[in-house]
């Protein structure tokens, strides 16, 4: 018994057309003369058509023949035509083998696989010294072509002699072009078949020192599948992830084309194709891989090399499983890591145009593994050999396995992130500090499937306002006193929330008390911090920690989600202790217009909230303020209602103050806003402000802060004016 290699799969894609073409019912006649046994193409059972010699059979092990046909001799004449004469072997028969023992009694057939564009070049043929040119005929409607010498009616005496010669003439006058070596996987490979009287017992043998030979199938006639799992582009690499599994054995039907038990095969090799442009550089684009066992260990990994190249793409083999070693519910997992410079879809993987199917974006793989029948090798009483099995078939780059989650439980993570309280403006810029502090974790669940108490720490993502989660926003980050390149920078967004995500950090865990700097420098206008409101309505900033990536799942195992460390914040100042000055503020409150309306009685007086950085003197801390408040000092007896549009996340509160009104609301950053006011009677806006201010119009204070530490340290105060 042997182990075949992927030698027939030129022969298999094209039994693959075949078939299909059968299911269309437009198959072939199988001889050019009357078809011995008599069938109907149309018939669903007649697998027997997807191979060599295509034609019925009660056996078609060649275990089964009595005789091997042995190449006896080769010589060029001296017209140029070439000449191979073989032998039979009398091996005699097993006891009971009816096949076997009706071939003894009468050998009525040979047929040879050859090459179809050789159909003309046989010259002669003599059996046993006779002439048999009349009986001989070749067939080129299949797959592959044959020759087929028929009516030989040879005994077991006349077999043990007899010789038969065969002359071809050029071009196909050498033996690996005729008989169609190279499509059988090496030179000086051929394969025959010897029939009975009744042509009903075909013993098929590939024929040569070194046997290759596999029975192809595709997935109804095995119980392994072959399918993608997820991808993930990660630094310099992209990674491709597949599935290996078996199915229930009611899925599986065995194979009837030939003999072979190909349900319960054992895996050996599996076999992924590349496109053609990268079959000379297979290492540069795949230079690493991993396989993962059904327990989630790795089996195999390392550097991919020449030992890993095959005609389809890459091989991989030296393992040994079986369909009770990778129950269904289980699966082996091939992870690739291809050379990002080279392909960086991650959406489609670079195997080229399938030979199985016609459209695109669909990838072919093989596998390979030896017959199992009721749980034992399938061995040949004779000692020869038994073919393997080959299941071959194609995978979309689609639907990846779901993933079931990573550890988020903060306290199992070794790493807490602290916000520093006071960002640092600088030419227009404002610089945002983290510290990254490493603690004892607690120790995981006693459930955990996994472990984060060491885990490193590869991705920080920090949940911010809106208008930071863009590149435009963000001018530079560092970690650890080193610039992070931006294409290790990402923004990303749900339906609540944004995010920024630091990746490709590989930090290993240090030893506790170790802290890392994370400064993150914004342009133009910037609040008091960039984190979201979180759903506590506190100030600490929401953020996951990625580590223990997995390159089984392509996915962080750990994910520590939660709050920044409580930063203390003092009790709001006086507001005599704020900043007053305007022209340390780019926001200005101007009056617009006033607006009487006769039928309610009432006057409405518009204001401008406007925002503008070339109003703000530089390096000024207020310049980096947001907006908490406006307060327009006004007479509010005549005061009926205010309003700002366009509306403010989370609403506006009105205060109706004796010397003013106040709108309270998280009026961001940057933001530009309406405000009108009511009230009754016909006014203007002298004779609502006038009195209470140094010019004609209305006295305001805008409220903000700088830093957490100081949420209210910024006031700027001015008058409307008219």
């Amino acid at each position: 018994m042997g182990t075949s290699k992927p030698c027939l799969l030129a022969l298999t894609l094209a039994a693959l057309a075949l078939a299909a073409s059968l299911q269309l019912g437009s198959a072939q006649p199988v001889y050019g003369d009357t078809p011995s046994p008599p069938f109907d193409p149309n018939d669903p059972d007649a697998a027997y058509l997807f191979g060599f010699p295509f034609c019925r059979c009660s056996d078609y092990r060649c275990g089964t023949t009595p005789y091997k046909m042995m190449r006896f001799s080769e010589q060029t004449l001296a017209n140029g035509n070439y000449q191979v004469c073989f032998n039979f072997q009398d091996v005699g028969c097993q006891s009971g083998n009816a096949c076997c023992d009706s071939i003894l009694r009468l050998m009525d057939k040979i047929e040879i696989q050859a090459e179809k564009t050789c159909s003309k070049a046989v010259a002669a043929v003599t059996f046993a010294g006779v002439n048999e040119i009349g009986s001989t005929h070749f067939d080129t409607e299949f797959t592959v072509g044959k020759i087929r010498i028929t009516g030989l009616n040879a005994n077991r005496a006349t077999m043990q002699s007899a010789q038969l010669c065969i002359t071809i003439k050029p071009p196909c006058n050498s033996f690996d072009v005729f008989f169609d070596s190279d499509k059988l996987g090496q030179p000086g490979i051929y394969q025959y078949a010897v029939f009975n009287g009744g042509h009903d017992c075909c013993p098929v043998c590939p024929k040569n020192e070194s046997i290759c030979d596999c029975i192809s199938v595709f997935e109804p006639n095995t119980r392994w599948r072959f399918r993608y799992r997820d991808s993930e582009l990660k630094g310099d690499f992209n990674y491709f992830s597949f599935n290996i599994f078996t199915v229930p054995s009611d899925y599986c039907l065995e194979v009837n084309y030939r003999p072979g038990y190909c349900c319960d095969q054992t895996l050996e090799e599996v076999e992924v194709a590349i496109a053609p442009q990268f079959q000379d550089s297979w290492w540069k684009l795949a230079p690493r891989y991993w396989f993962f066992n059904t327990d989630g260990s790795i089996f195999q990994s390392g550097a991919i090399s020449t030992q890993h190249k095959s005609d389809l793409g890459l091989i991989f083999k030296g393992f040994n499983f079986n369909t009770s070693s990778v129950p269904p519910g289980t699966e082996l997992v091939l992870t690739l890591a291809l050379n990002a410079t080279l392909w960086n879809n991650t959406d489609a993987f670079p195997c080229g145009q399938s030979h199985l199917v016609d459209e695109g974006g669909i990838c072919d793989y093989l596998m390979y593994g030896n017959q199992i029948h009721d749980g034992q090798p399938v061995m040949s009483p004779y000692g020869d050999f038994v073919p393997s099995c080959c299941p071959e078939g194609v995978y979309l780059i689609e639907n990846p396995t779901p993933y079931c989650g990573c550890t988020d439980n903060k306290l199992e993570s070794p790493y807490r992130l602290v916000m520093e309280p006071q960002p640092v403006t600088v030419r227009g810029a404002t610089t945002y500090s983290f510290r990254v502090d490493t603690t004892n974790p607690v120790p995981p669940e006693s459930n955990a499937e996994v472990d984060c108490n060491g885990m490193d720490l590869d991705a920080v993502r920090l949940y911010v306002l809106p208008e930071i989660a863009n590149s435009a926003a963000i001018t530079s980050v560092m970690f650890n006193n080193k610039t992070i390149p931006m294409k290790n920078i990402t923004f990303g967004n749900d339906t609540y929330q944004y995010w920024i995500e630091i990746k490709e950090l590989g930090k290993a865990k240090p030893a506790i008390g170790t802290s890392w700097k994370l400064d993150i420098t914004v342009a133009g206008a910037a609040p008091p911090s960039i984190c979201a409101p979180n759903a506590l309505g506190t100030g600490e900033c929401e953020y996951n920690f990625f580590g223990k990536f997995s390159l089984k799942d392509l996915e962080y195992q750990c994910c520590a989600h939660g709050l920044s460390e409580p930063t203390l914040v003092s009790e709001e100042p006086e507001q005599c202790g704020c900043d007053a000055n305007i022209l340390a503020t780019p926001y200005r409150l101007d009056y617009a217009s006033a607006a009487y309306t006769r039928a309610a009685d009432a006057t409405t007086l518009n204001f401008t909230l406007t925002y503008d950085q070339l109003d703000c003197e530089p390096n000024s801390a207020c310049c980096a303020s947001d907006l908490k408040s406006v307060f327009i000092e006004m007479d509010t007896t005549a005061f009926v209602s205010a309003a700002v549009t366009p509306a403010v996340p989370g609403g506006v509160t009105v205060e109706k103050l004796a010397s003013g009104i106040k709108l309270t609301a998280l009026f961001g950053s940057a933001n530009g806003y309406d405000v009108a006011v009511r009230v009754s009677g016909q006014k203007t806006l002298a004779s609502v402000c006038g009195s209470l201010s140094a010019k004609d119009g209305c006295k305001y204070r805008l409220e903000g802060g700088y830093n957490v530490n100081q949420p209210y340290g910024c006031c700027p105060t001015d008058v409307t004016g008219v």
